[in-house]
């Protein structure tokens, strides 16, 4: 899950703070060694979610995926699931994971936002001319320099980037270069049967309003004041180390392809640097003095608009679909666990 901006808030609150891509020339990647075993794996296996017998015959499953980007298995990995197959052509809605998303209590015209250009630009460096050198640990910015000539270049102004704006280009380029060592996204596989059978589609969203008269103070305050967010930059870091491993990526994808969840649970969990990335900009300074309510806990919040929507289908359809992180379901007091909370009966792939 990342944080979701209009284009307006993008340009105002942190606006070029996520940075414009360029498009960089580099030679072609190898294509990826073929570790795994050829064949075809019989796919993920779905979780289960009805109501105790008795209450209700409807049925919601849930669609684990492996990785965010770069989307998709290795190469040489094919699977193909017929339960997914037979799942989504039953099937009424398809429910997304949550979104988090900030937007203007009013609309904001286009010179409006142009006006604020100049200050959102200013928020990409870091106050006091410091450079990541200068904020990153010792044992971090070495790993960060050998990350920066992979898929950045050799460029020294993004030195002075804050590290949550270096995070997204980092993850961005990162997952551009690796993708071609990528098949297609897992949800590729059946998403043709998704729209031949005509699912509804809901994304459910958690949405907070920023007060548009506060809004030029509030980013006169965000360029001045530093973030805690050398986490986000490190985690990010991590997540882009774990996609260039191939036999850390072979060994999660098969475990995910043969639906081994022994396997899967015995694995590090999927590096999340979203949690700190959007910690960082939320807990902002600048942001926390707009009070806006709703902030205490964006996770949990989007986690309960979730479970809103899920509630909603389980009434209303016969069969819905939900798509998940594999890692999500896979944790002792994650989303399953609320399900089960809400006197869900929840049933894992066998």
């Amino acid at each position: 899950m990342r944080l979701l901006l209009t284009a307006g808030c993008c340009a105002a609150l942190c606006a070029m703070v996520l940075p414009v891509s360029t498009s960089a020339a580099g030679e072609d990647e190898p294509p990826l060694e073929e570790i795994l075993v050829s064949g075809e794996y019989p796919g993920p296996g779905l979780w289960k979610v009805s109501k105790p017998a008795g209450e209700s015959e409807h049925v919601l499953w849930i669609f684990g995926t492996l990785f965010d980007t770069p989307s998709g298995e290795p190469t040489a990995l094919k699977w193909k699931s017929r339960q997914v197959e037979k799942i989504v052509a039953e099937s009424q809605e398809l429910v997304y994971e949550y979104q988090f998303g900030l937007t203007f209590e009013q609309k904001v015209g286009v010179f409006t936002i142009l006006r604020m250009l100049p200050t959102a630009l200013k928020a990409r460096k870091n106050p006091d001319d410091k450079t990541l050198a200068d904020l990153l640990p010792v044992d971090v910015y070495p790993r960060w320099q050998m990350l920066k000539a992979e898929y950045l270049g050799g460029s020294d102004g993004i030195e002075k980037w804050r590290p949550f704006i270096v995070a997204e280009r980092l993850r961005d380029k990162a997952g551009e270069k690796l993708r071609p060592k990528f098949s297609g996204n897992q949800w590729t596989a059946v998403n043709q049967l998704v729209q031949q059978n005509r699912l509804r589609l809901t994304m459910p969203t958690y949405e907070v309003k920023l007060p548009n008269e506060k809004l030029r103070e509030s980013m006169k305050a965000f360029v001045a004041k530093p973030l805690n967010d050398v986490e986000c930059l490190d985690v990010t870091m991590k997540l882009v180390e774990f996609w260039g491993d191939d036999a850390a990526v072979n060994a999660r994808a098969l475990a995910w392809a043969r639906g081994d969840l022994p396997a899967l649970r015995a694995l590090p969990p999927l590096p999340d640097p979203d949690g700190s990335c959007m910690a960082a900009l939320l807990g902002s300074q600048a942001v926390q003095d707009l009070h806006l309510q709703g902030l205490d806990d964006p996770a949990a919040s989007g986690a309960r608009a979730w479970l809103e929507a899920v509630d909603k289908a389980l009434a209303d359809n016969p069969s819905t679909l939900a798509i998940l992180p594999v890692d999500e379901l896979l944790k002792e007091n994650g989303r399953l666990s609320m399900l089960r909370e809400k006197g869900y009966r929840v049933e894992e792939p066998i």
